[in-house]
């Protein structure tokens, strides 16, 4: 996913506003922060959003948008998994 998608996200989670398995609220939620293309993303693919809420998101890398190491076949970016999601105040452990 665009790191711009994954931002608008992490801000709703940081939120703590909803449960971010709520999906539509999440949507409703990046849109009134201002992250519009994050709200289209999350609406159009619902599937990839359950996926990534369960088992992470990969992020693209900005300065290549190809998720794939052509030399490598591995996927790039950062992966960004729902354990890393803790919850506003909790220390990381």
């Amino acid at each position: 996913m665009p790191s711009s998608v994954w931002q608008g996200m992490d801000a709703v989670r940081l939120s703590g506003r909803t449960n971010m398995l709520d999906r539509p609220v999440v949507a409703d939620l990046a849109a009134q922060m201002g992250f519009s293309e994050a709200t289209v993303w999350i609406m159009k693919k619902p599937t990839a959003y359950s996926r990534g809420v369960f088992a992470g998101f990969l992020v693209e890398d900005e300065d290549n948008q190809e998720p794939v190491n052509q030399k490598t076949g591995r996927l790039k970016g950062v992966l960004h998994v729902p354990s890393q999601w803790n919850h506003p105040g909790e220390e990381d452990a």
